[in-house]
């Protein structure tokens, strides 16, 4: 469930013509820490537990 929502928010982000997002989770979540790094997700450098994408215009 947690890889659709996320899937879903990525194609909303991108829909709207964002070129990044941000999600934030708990430092102890690990399911969710390691659902963003599968996803493409990379790790903030300021927030311990922040993971950012970047999608390319076009």
């Amino acid at each position: 469930m947690g890889r659709a929502l996320l899937e879903a928010f990525v194609e909303v982000v991108r829909a709207e013509g964002h070129a990044k997002m941000w999600l934030f989770t708990s430092e102890d979540n690990v399911a969710a820490i390691s659902l963003y790094e599968a996803a493409g997700g990379r790790p903030s450098l300021h927030d311990d537990a922040g993971y950012w994408w970047s999608f390319s215009s076009g």
